[in-house]
């Protein structure tokens, strides 16, 4: 699959713009911050697979579309007067999450957690935790307004240190849907 792996990321670069930030697909103006995080995670472990297969060129030039999108989400996306990422980018401006409102917006500021765009000791990770936290108390017990279980906020939950929610959920999730099926 190493060929099909390597079209993904072909695919990913090609939709890069100038701001490093990545394309939703050929021809749309529209930026999503999970996206880019999720396509800089991939990037990331692809390089690092090159890398091992000898590839180091490859692996480079991969590791710096990472780097570039990583770039883009910091430099474009992050608004320091409001302390937050915007999780939308199109024609139409920048979309920043609304107070209380799951998804997109506190869910898709976690993906800079678990997918390793900010590390967890970053004041800005730890900032993102604080204040999902704040907004979504009872996530651990599926307490939101959303019916998918959003597995990744118990991801996100481990890399930054909150292993006890993280173990709630995965009690809530085993309750709600291994044993009531």
């Amino acid at each position: 699959n190493l060929d099909d792996i390597n079209l993904v990321a072909q695919v990913i670069a090609s939709l890069q713009d100038k701001d490093g930030l990545v394309f939703v697909k050929p021809g749309s103006r529209t930026k999503y911050l999970m996206d880019n995080a999720e396509n800089y995670r991939g990037l990331i472990d692809w390089s690092n697979i090159l890398e091992k297969l000898g590839n180091s060129s490859l692996a480079a030039y991969y590791r710096n579309v990472a780097q570039r999108i990583r770039n883009g989400i910091a430099q474009t996306l992050y608004d320091g007067e409001r302390e937050t990422f915007a999780w939308s980018l199109s024609p139409f401006g920048k979309r920043f999450p609304k107070k209380g409102k799951w998804y997109p917006d506190g869910v898709s500021q976690l993906y800079l957690v678990t997918c390793g765009v900010l590390p967890p000791e970053d004041p800005k990770a730890i900032k993102v935790w604080e204040e999902f936290n704040s907004q979504f108390p009872g996530w651990e017990f599926g307490e939101k307004r959303d019916r998918f279980p959003w597995s990744s906020v118990a991801i996100a939950s481990i890399i930054m240190g909150d292993r006890g929610k993280a173990v709630q959920f995965a009690q809530w999730a085993e309750e709600t849907f291994l044993l009531n099926n």
